[in-house]
């Protein structure tokens, strides 16, 4: 109808200039579920990209005063939002412990009271059912919640501890493991055969005088095999038409290299995780009978 396709076109319009929070605004106006999600997703991509929640800021309240509109995506994005308020209010109770003053005792309370929501915060972020980029994922595991769970006093509940375990056995998981814990990449050698024998198939020649392919055939390539590198947007890449092979061999070795190094550091977490709870969970215990 005529207000849907206007509200859609004013939300494409903002979100081309990367102004997501008006898009969102005319999402919300349409009353299309398919367009609130679509640019509930993209602002929460922008939010978690840029670590800047002025965006969110600018529909939060349309948004907390409709419940209609409260998507899963958007509740992990205020959800979110909170926890980083919440985390930096942490921090300088952390640093404010280093002072003499008669109420330091009271600080370290009120610390581990603000650690404790602040643990269950982060087992309620990672119980939701989104798309979640990988890199905030393990962040909330990493840099948030494992440092919790090495307190001398348990901050991370039982309840909780079970449920990060959970969440750890559905990470290891055969047809979870594509995402978050994929597997290692093969090597080049690997690659450059199934290149050729694709080449082959789709009768594509290669250039041998500049040992290049087109970028419309290696578009093709990258879908039959999508752990090849984006070539159009790489740095190495000389030629906006072209795709010298050489070129794509240095590409695709260092993406093998950054995306092995960052599952290593992944499995390493996870491993460090399973121990750090066995011992929150026995330290709970001891605590509470």
């Amino acid at each position: 109808d005529t207000k849907l396709a206007i509200c859609a076109s004013r939300a494409a319009h903002w979100a081309r200039l990367q102004r997501l929070g008006q898009s969102m605004q005319w999402a919300i106006r349409s009353g299309s579920e398919r367009l609130i999600d679509r640019y509930s997703k993209a602002l929460l991509k922008n939010c978690l990209d840029t670590s800047d929640f002025s965006a969110l800021e600018a529909v939060s309240g349309q948004v907390d005063g409709a419940g209609k509109y409260l998507s899963n995506t958007m509740v992990f994005l205020i959800r979110y939002r909170d926890l980083q308020a919440m985390l930096k209010e942490i921090a300088v109770l952390e640093a404010s412990l280093h002072s003499n003053s008669p109420s330091g005792k009271n600080r370290t309370e009120l610390l581990e009271s603000k650690e404790k929501q602040a643990s269950h915060e982060i087992v309620k972020l990672l119980q939701f059912d989104i798309d979640i980029p990988k890199k905030v994922y393990f962040s909330l595991l990493h840099d948030y919640l494992l440092p919790m769970l090495s307190r001398p006093r348990p901050v991370v509940s039982v309840e909780d501890t079970f449920l990060i375990m959970h969440t750890l056995e559905r990470l290891e998981m055969f047809f979870n493991k594509e995402p978050l814990l994929q597997e290692e990449l093969p090597t080049w050698d690997y690659v450059r055969v199934m290149l050729d024998e694709l080449l082959a198939k789709y009768q594509v020649t290669i250039d041998m005088a500049n040992n290049t392919i087109g970028h419309e055939v290696y578009s093709m390539l990258r879908d039959l095999l999508p752990y090849l590198p984006d070539m159009a947007s790489n740095v190495l890449a000389a030629n906006t038409n072209f795709v010298h092979l050489d070129e794509l061999q240095e590409a695709y070795n260092n993406k093998r290299e950054e995306e092995n190094e960052e599952r290593e550091i992944n499995l390493a977490t996870v491993h460090s995780l399973r121990y750090a709870l066995s011992q929150n969970l026995s330290l709970s215990m001891i605590q509470n009978a």
